[in-house]
């Protein structure tokens, strides 16, 4: 969706050329011209009908102590002063239902909001939502900015704009320093100061600069019985941790970059730059973040590269009307020395009576209710072989040709090492600076629905 802040991030050095902004007065000029022409296309979307379901249909705020009208919005029409004045009763119960409205109250020291839905929605991102306005409210005493923030979090009845970031950019908190150099100096920027972009803020300084990578692919796939991998399907994500001072500018290059299909970028990534040979150039946000995430087709060979198989031998029970179970995850010969979170997981067949397992390592878990076994094995090495044996006792009424015990385990896994896809990582720069911070990559295998049939 095509939001105002997407818009003013796009063109902010065009605006800032045009009208800069030196005072309050003229921001809120600069914030009204924007709000009224975005406000067709708003109308515009929000009728369209495939986004005719809202979260909100209305939503006020108000002063906690004068009990003053702070900001309203409503997206279904408008409501009655009786109506109101009955929607905002009642702060004794966060969520309530008031034909026909569902109604959210949230008061903080300041304000309090109330929220009214003709439809249901989950309560407590509601209140979530409230709770993160009034908070950006509290920050801010202009009454034109506290009804262009709640124009902007909420759009059309559902969340916009709810990242810090964006939301300091689009309308920046001024402490007493600020204004007293607003007044005397006008809005002159300080020398060395990073201009602030809406995924990243102003000014930031670490200590220790670093920069970490994690390239991590989550395999889908399913093992015949012959031990062969079918409808494979890998998804990579591009997993950052930055900590890195002032503006930085990264470059990521990669080796073999035409075995990534669709890909998901951050609004940071330059698009031009990954257009034309698939580099990876953008400003980084500070702290956990998303970079990219792809889907490929091309696959190594998964029969040698998932260093993991399952074996199930089964034997009649000469005692009892049962089998007995031996089943074993194993290591394949590989270079990895170990791997973590490993789970299996299998159903039980309907005609079972009774189970009797046990196990060489991990915790094994049953719920004959559900008839679901749950075997953790948790880290895995070459030490030992993990090993489940067993009985399972059938009930009197089944047939022989029903005395079947073939399930198929749903196995989970995790390992650092190189990419299931193949993909290798040429380079990972930091253009603006001659002194390059630590830098560490790593790749992580994941099992997705990974399925064993035996």
């Amino acid at each position: 969706s095509f939001t105002r802040s997407r818009w003013l991030s796009q063109n902010a050095s065009s605006i800032a050329a045009d009208a800069p902004a030196t005072s309050k007065r003229t921001r809120r000029v600069l914030a009204r011209s924007i709000d009224d022409a975005f406000r067709a296309r708003k109308e515009t979307r929000s009728s369209h009908p495939t986004r005719g379901w809202t979260m909100f249909a209305s939503i006020w705020v108000f002063h906690r102590e004068t009990g003053v009208v702070v900001a309203e919005r409503h997206w279904k029409g408008g409501v009655s002063a009786r109506t109101t004045a009955k929607l905002c009763a009642g702060w004794g119960k966060t969520v309530q239902a008031e034909r026909p409205y569902y109604v959210v109250r949230v008061q903080k020291e300041e304000l309090k909001a109330v929220a009214a839905a003709m439809e249901e929605f989950p309560p407590a991102a509601a209140v979530e939502l409230l709770d993160r306005i009034l908070e950006e409210m509290e920050r801010r005493t202009d009454p034109v900015d506290r009804q262009l923030l709640l124009d902007e979090m909420v759009d059309g009845g559902l969340p916009d704009t709810t990242q810090l970031a964006e939301l300091q950019v689009l309308f920046p908190e001024e402490d007493l320093v600020q204004r007293v150099s607003t007044v005397l100096l006008g809005n002159q920027m300080n020398v060395g100061q990073g201009r602030a972009l809406p995924w990243r803020r102003a000014n930031i300084s670490h200590l220790k600069n670093e920069f970490l990578l994690d390239v991590v692919e989550r395999v889908d796939a399913t093992v015949n019985r012959e031990g062969r991998h079918e409808s494979v399907t890998v998804v990579g994500s591009v997993v950052a941790n930055s900590r890195l001072s002032g503006l930085p500018d990264m470059m990521l290059t990669f080796s073999n970059p035409e075995v990534m299909g669709a890909c998901n970028l951050h609004p940071c990534v330059r698009l031009k730059p990954f257009l034309t040979d698939r580099a990876v150039s953008f400003v980084p946000p500070d702290g956990h973040f998303t970079l990219m995430s792809y889907t490929t087709e091309a696959a190594v060979a998964l029969d040698t590269a998932i260093p993991l198989y399952v074996r199930l031998q089964t034997a009649p029970d000469a005692g009892i009307p049962g089998s007995k179970v031996n089943m074993v995850v194993g290591f394949k010969p590989s270079s990895l020395k170990s791997l973590d979170g490993v789970r299996a997981l299998f159903q039980l067949p309907p005609h079972i009576l009774r189970t009797d397992f046990s196990t060489n390592c991990g915790t094994l878990h049953m719920d004959m209710n559900e008839r679901m076994c749950s075997w953790d094995i948790g880290t895995m090495d070459h030490t030992r072989t993990p090993c489940l044996t067993g009985m399972v006792a059938w009930e009197d009424t089944v047939l022989e040709d029903q005395m079947s015990f073939s399930p198929t385990v749903q196995l989970s896994f995790s390992y650092v090492h190189s990419s299931v896809s193949g993909l290798a990582i040429r380079s990972l720069k930091l253009m603006n600076e001659p002194q390059q911070p630590f830098r560490g990559v790593r790749f992580v295998v994941q099992s997705g629905s990974y399925e064993v049939c035996l």
